[in-house]
């Protein structure tokens, strides 16, 4: 009999030790789940958001606005104008070709960190993310610089041929030189949707824009320096409102950024207001 107990004694502890060794392993496991790789941190819709991230240096940064399958480089100006203004379009020495076709406009092309063109399909995804505000930067030879801004700018889809879909509330110390081509769908040279006229603009002026009846600007014009002789005056980059078409100008950027949602409501209670003036005035 004091076998017996002995023996069971000994099956006791042996079970005892058995549990404590099996019950690291569970720990393991436990930790194991804590220890799994946390998930990827949103990539911002737009450089104002990279600047909200705590970015304040101007250069190439991920992007991916909420249309946009996957994120895509873009230049950010973190200092002009407060900051946050994403680049779609720059040149300022005339080392890209913009005499191109319909792939490379909706693409895009060029250097971020020089002259290029951003990609109609991102620029697209970027003003249907919302409100969006415009602003052109001009300078001409002798340094003077210029500027358009525009409140609210949208772009179509592809199926829309990319027309200038909104463009509204300019100001700026140029005169506006855009709004004639709203509505407008982009052309190319291999893909012309010019209408309302005789004149095959895209050929003529040997570039790709928003041409509706031709245009009052073209900023995607052959790169030249400053006054151009009559034969060379169908296709310098120009804003007519800023020395002409007679004129090529040596810098030109564009930008978009978010209207803020207070701005947004200024801009909606002055439409009213408007709106609501030309009711009255129409009464008497």
């Amino acid at each position: 009999m004091f076998l017996n107990v002995w023996l069971f004694l000994i099956l006791v502890l042996a079970q005892n030790e058995s549990s404590k060794v099996s019950s690291p392993s569970i720990k393991k496991k436990s930790t194991s789940s804590h220890s799994a790789k946390k998930p990827s941190q949103r990539v911002p819709k737009n450089c104002e958001e990279v600047q909200n991230s705590g970015h304040n240096t101007s250069g190439i940064y991920k992007i991916q606005p909420k249309s946009s399958p996957k994120p895509f480089e873009a230049f950010c100006d973190m200092k002009n104008r407060d900051g946050g203004w994403t680049y779609f379009f720059n040149r300022f020495d005339g080392s890209v070709s913009f005499d191109r076709g319909w792939k490379d406009y909706k693409k895009g092309f060029g250097n971020l960190s020089g002259e290029f063109w951003l990609g109609l399909t991102h620029l697209h995804e970027l003003t249907a993310d919302g409100k969006y505000q415009l602003l052109v930067e001009l300078e001409d030879w002798d340094k003077v610089k210029a500027y358009a801004h525009y409140n609210e700018f949208a772009i179509g889809s592809e199926k829309e041929g990319f027309s200038l879909k909104v463009l509204k509330h300019h100001s700026g110390d140029v005169e506006d030189s855009l709004m004639h081509s709203v509505g407008a769908k982009f052309s190319t040279k291999d893909k012309s949707h010019d209408e309302g006229t005789r004149i095959n603009c895209v050929e003529r002026y040997r570039s790709a824009w928003w041409f509706k009846k031709c245009m009052l600007a073209l900023l995607t014009g052959k790169y030249m320096k400053g006054k151009v002789t009559f034969h060379e005056m169908i296709k310098p980059m120009y804003w007519g409102s800023f020395h002409g078409n007679e004129y090529s100008l040596k810098k030109a950027k564009m930008m978009v950024k978010p209207i803020s949602k207070s701005y947004l409501q200024f801009i909606q209670t002055s439409d009213a207001l408007k709106k609501h003036a030309y009711f009255l005035a129409s009464k008497h």
